[in-house]
């Protein structure tokens, strides 16, 4: 029996359609896998993962209604959570200011999902 903990990403995507795609393709990947649909979502999905085991990572899109993923990483920040996050957006003002924020990786959307996929495996620590 494996004791190591589940890999746990939190997908965070307004767009129904993509949320659902990146979470399955994440979820195929061997990873457990929390959506968020708003940066409301993500913060409280962070502070209570936090209290319990901290996300391996954040699939961050950062054009989000209301509390945008730039409030996201500022939360994050101000919370101490080290939790790596990828920064996704069509703009590349957006990214510039999400990495200025502190997200580890900016993705420019359209991606494929195969350099996704090759993003998540550079971020996360192997499995023991």
């Amino acid at each position: 029996m494996n004791a190591e903990p589940a890999r746990t990403i939190l997908v965070v995507e307004d767009d129904p359609m993509l949320r659902e795609l990146l979470a399955y393709m994440v979820s195929a990947q061997g990873y457990e896998v929390v959506e968020a649909a708003d940066g409301g979502e993500a913060i409280q999905a962070l502070d209570q993962q936090e209290a319990r085991h901290p996300f391996s990572l954040v699939l961050l899109d950062v054009m989000l209604p209301g509390i945008d993923g730039l409030d996201v990483l500022r939360h994050r920040a101000e919370r101490g959570y080290a939790v790596p996050i990828v920064a996704m957006s069509a703009s590349h003002a957006h990214l510039a200011a999400a990495e200025q924020a502190g997200a580890q990786v900016a993705l420019a959307k359209p991606f494929e999902m195969a350099q996704l996929l090759g993003l998540l495996e550079q971020q996360l620590p192997p499995r023991s």
